[in-house]
């Protein structure tokens, strides 16, 4: 018997003119009667935020082709079918009195939330979060509403509340209906249908990096792509008409849309190149959640080696404590943030730095151990790089692709290397085997946040070991065939690792935004370079892409215009910065963190918990105008 019909029991009052049930006027709904009323508003308000769907939509480039049309129309399930689920869920409250309402107020702060965000997106061209819901209750007047108008605004939302709350009670008191069971159910799987459409295409559109697609995401309020490295490469075997499998191309959004949702890079770099000019190669060497801490003579020969002769910058942070912000702001030089609305448009908005390089004659190859294919991550920054010379595999195998194919003669090389033993749970041969202790069996700190540090220490410093190994290989293989001396070599991690140094149960990346996660070390090595140099300043991820541009292919356009970062050898006394991980952003000034989603602030060194400072709300909107540079409009009406 379907959930809609099981009340088919329930003793109600009758009408005595009709033979239809319907409610007398001081009678408590029949518990029949208030879930037909619950179907009835997901519905209303199902149709209520597609109408601000058509608004986002309108800001988009139109569809063209079915393809698209098809998935403009799949993107409305992703909201109906939460909406329309959610009765189903909330089903067992409607015996609980006033608790029923609890779907009343949810569905009410999804349109109030929606309703928000599209005055946000309409004038700033990003969508809402946590700063800015929390800047418009705490300092209103810094956006520029009087308080007579915020006044009047959130009464507005109170009179909303009322009314969709009078509303929810006529439609718990209208007569039975029989056939809404069918339309409800009817429309349920029509929304289930065309999400899994909607998951089909998103997963083969994100896969081969089909701009004509996934750039509609960007526009939507509370929008993720589903993907799946997994699934998209059989889709086009099982349609290859609809699905093709081939790459996509940046899209040409026409001069009446360039300029409304992304700005990067602000200026396109200039480069002063003279033919003569002999052009170094560079070698950008990851290594996955590399502490900085455990970059030492035993842990790490080689690339304890290589710092004697480089130059070392002792205070440096990631742009994430996980791998996509990570290297987002390594190799595109901005903030992370920006990944979120980039990987919409991969091809479009491509790195300012390979676009140099490629510009500048450089020959990108890439070596990584890594899927660097989720994500849109190859898509972004190495588009320009041919299939034969994008090499994968474990570690040893890239290992061995980059030393069998190093050529003296080629054009100068930008090669990136990207190591993955050294993530959880750490991989190494059992020779490599020089750190014991080494845990029994995998995740025992899961069940314990407090247990030993030193066996998984220990097996982490056996697979940084084991990747030294590796770069130790490719050093002297470089030697050989005398290069190293001759190469830019960079050398970090792409976020850090933490094994509760600080006591407080934080294991791994991706948990917070401390020291312990954010922190691998930054080493850099100039052709000929012989001193060791150690800086003190704050340097970032962010600082690499200018670096490069500018000490190597003489970019005389001003870093601002491309880049969140400095020249990495012209650092200033301190600054501020932001750094992502899977689902939450912080900033962070002078050692304060404060995250976003959480509103947490604590120090960077130590997780020590802090109060509000004083001037917390000034700085937080100068943070988010900075973290907001390359997105607004240009030209605000």
């Amino acid at each position: 018997m379907p959930i809609f019909s099981i009340f088919s029991q329930t003793p109600i009052a009758q009408n005595p003119e009709s033979n239809q049930a319907t409610p007398s006027l001081n009678q408590r709904p029949s518990y029949q009667q208030i879930f037909q009323g619950q179907l009835r508003l997901s519905l209303w308000v199902s149709l209520f935020l597609t109408l601000f769907l058509i608004f986002f939509f309108s800001k988009a480039p139109a569809p063209l082709d079915f393809r698209q049309w098809s998935y403009v129309l799949s993107c409305v399930s992703y909201y109906w079918l939460p909406i329309l689920t959610l009765p189903l869920l909330l089903f067992p409250l409607i015996w609980l009195g006033f608790l029923r309402y609890i779907l009343v107020i949810i569905l009410w702060a999804l349109t109030i939330l929606f309703l928000v965000d599209a005055f946000v997106f309409n004038y700033y061209a990003y969508h809402l979060e946590p700063t800015v819901i929390r800047i418009i209750f705490i300092d209103f007047k810094g956006l520029g509403l009087p308080g007579s108008l915020t006044a009047l605004i959130f009464a507005g939302f109170f009179i909303w509340l009322a009314a969709i709350f009078f509303f929810y009670r006529r439609l718990e008191k209208k007569t039975l209906r029989k056939g809404l069971t069918k339309t409800y159910t009817a429309i349920f799987f029509l929304s289930l249908f065309l999400f899994s459409w909607n998951c089909l295409v998103n997963i083969w559109a994100n896969w081969y990096a089909r701009e004509e697609i996934i750039l509609y995401g960007a526009y939507l309020p509370l929008y993720r792509s589903i993907t799946s490295h997994r699934l998209a490469p059989t889709i086009p075997i099982i349609a290859p008409n609809l699905f093709p499998p081939v790459k996509g191309s940046a899209i040409d959004f026409g001069p009446s849309k360039s300029n409304d949702f992304v700005n990067y890079p602000l200026a396109k770099p200039q480069l002063d190149l003279h033919d003569d000019q002999e052009r170094p190669n560079v070698l950008l060497i990851v290594l996955e959640s590399f502490q900085a801490a455990s970059m030492t003579s035993e842990i790490t020969p080689n690339l304890f080696e290589l710092s004697q002769t480089s130059s070392n910058f002792n205070k440096h942070i990631s742009s994430g404590s996980a791998t996509v912000p990570g290297l987002f702001g390594l190799l595109y030089g901005v903030h992370p943030t920006l990944y979120d609305t980039i990987k919409y448009m991969p091809l479009s908005y491509p790195s300012a730095l390979t676009e140099a390089l490629n510009q500048a004659g450089y020959e990108i190859r890439v070596f990584s151990s890594s899927n660097l294919e989720r994500y849109q991550f190859r898509s972004m920054v190495f588009s320009h790089v041919e299939e034969k010379k994008y090499y994968s595999g474990t570690d040893s195998m890239i290992t061995n692709a980059f030393i069998n194919t190093i050529d003296p003669k080629s054009r100068p090389r930008f090669d990136f290397v990207f190591f993955f033993s050294s993530h959880y749970p750490y991989y190494y041969p059992k020779n490599f085997t020089k750190f014991e202790p080494t845990p029994n069996y995998e995740g025992g700190f899961i069940l314990n946040r407090l247990t030993d540090p030193k066996p998984p220490l220990n097996a982490y410093h056996n697979s940084l070991y084991y990747s030294d190994s590796l770069v130790g290989k490719i050093f002297q293989a470089l030697k050989t065939k005398s290069l190293f001396d001759k190469t830019w070599i960079i050398v970090t991690g792409d976020h850090a690792e933490e094994f509760n140094e600080n006591g407080l149960g934080f294991w791994g990346h991706g948990s917070n935004f401390g020291r312990w996660q954010t922190s691998p070390p930054m080493i850099v090595k100039r052709p000929y370079q012989t001193q060791k140099i150690d800086y003190s300043n704050l340097s970032l991820h962010q600082d690499l892409a200018p670096t490069l541009l500018e000490e190597i292919l003489n970019c005389q356009t001003p870093a601002s215009l491309y880049s969140d970062g400095q020249n990495l050898f012209k650092l200033p006394p301190t600054r501020p910065t932001i750094i992502s991980s899977y689902f939450d952003t912080a900033y962070v000034k002078d050692d304060i963190v404060i995250e976003k989603l959480r509103m947490k602030r604590y120090n960077w060194f130590n997780l020590k918990p802090l109060t509000k400072a004083s001037d917390e709300e000034s700085w937080l909107k100068s943070m988010m105008e900075m973290e907001r540079r390359f997105t607004s409009p240009k030209n605000k009406n």
